[in-house]
């Protein structure tokens, strides 16, 4: 088979071990994604309670903890993302399907763009957390007037 399409062994094998690599990249990068997720409606649902009931370090202990795993995972899938030069979110999505465009769309980057899309997710993302955790206070406060 090397032969009729003028390749070496090697060269097949290295290629089969740098896709498999991926995919266990790939998989490993969407287990440390439910971690983070996991830790964060955690914090949403258990933490900020906590910190509402119990007053002092009894209720920051337990919103620390929540924070640091989510940050934990967080940390795990920036060093994934530098790994593989991933930064837009067109990129993100081309590796976590496994698609060849990854190495096509890292060329075509533009720097204004991946600003733009940065600072959007980020605020997106604060924007969606600071109105969950608005939300989960005032739930809390609002059961405590009854309990």
């Amino acid at each position: 088979m090397s032969i009729l399409f003028d390749i070496t062994l090697d060269e097949l094998v290295k290629g089969d071990m740098e896709i498999m690599k991926n995919v266990v990249d790939n998989e490993k990068m969407d287990t440390d994604v439910k971690g983070m997720l996991i830790f964060l409606i955690l914090m949403l649902i258990i933490g900020i309670p906590c910190l509402i009931v119990f007053d002092g370090i009894k209720g920051l202990i337990s919103f620390l903890f929540f924070s640091i795993g989510m940050m934990y995972y967080a940390m795990k899938i920036e060093k994934k993302k530098k790994k593989y030069n991933i930064k837009t979110f067109k990129e993100i999505i081309a590796f976590s399907e496994g698609n060849g465009t990854l190495e096509e769309l890292q060329k075509n980057r533009s720097t204004k763009n991946y600003l733009k899309e940065k600072i959007l997710i980020v605020t997106s993302f604060l924007g969606v957390v600071t109105i969950l955790g608005t939300v989960v206070k005032f739930i809390t406060e609002f059961l405590m007037t009854f309990f």
